[in-house]
């Protein structure tokens, strides 16, 4: 998997430290609100840049992986982990969008990245030479809620 891009479908709805969190660790008082939208910027910031060092989600992220084909062995999903595969779309030989049945192939989120691939007795879908976003999938990464962060 040589190219490939990754964008973002669905942002997280929380961050991994709260504001009041984030006040009581650098002494403010709750009831402060001067320092308000500083600290939401600086958590978030601070997130995104761990996310970005770590190649890991820390938040439940919702991505797209657009790939310019099937590959030959397994699909690689970056900034896991991941929780889920939400759809498998391609661009078949006539440059059709279609989508892959989730009974087709497998999903193994247990380690980093997590991975996808047919099943026994399946094979890859044949896709669109050529095209720089022939294949597409959609996974839910990082932490479902605030609370399983």
């Amino acid at each position: 998997m040589n190219q490939y891009a990754i964008t973002t479908v669905t942002p997280s709805t929380f961050e991994p430290v709260t504001r009041a969190e984030a006040k009581f660790q650098c002494a403010i008082e709750a009831t402060e609100n001067y320092w308000d939208a500083d600290l939401t910027r600086l958590i978030a910031t601070a997130r995104e840049l761990i996310e970005s060092r770590t190649n890991r989600s820390i938040v439940g992220h919702t991505l797209k992986l657009s790939l310019p084909c099937f590959p030959c062995d397994v699909i690689k999903l970056p900034r896991g982990p991941v929780r889920s595969v939400t759809s498998v779309a391609y661009l078949d030989d006539d440059s059709a969008s279609q989508t892959w049945s989730d009974t087709q192939y497998h999903v193994a989120t247990s380690g980093l990245p997590g991975l996808l691939l047919p099943k026994s007795g399946y094979t890859w879908p044949s896709s669109a030479a050529g095209h720089p976003e022939a294949v597409n999938v959609t996974y839910a990464v990082g932490p479902a809620t605030a609370t399983d962060v």
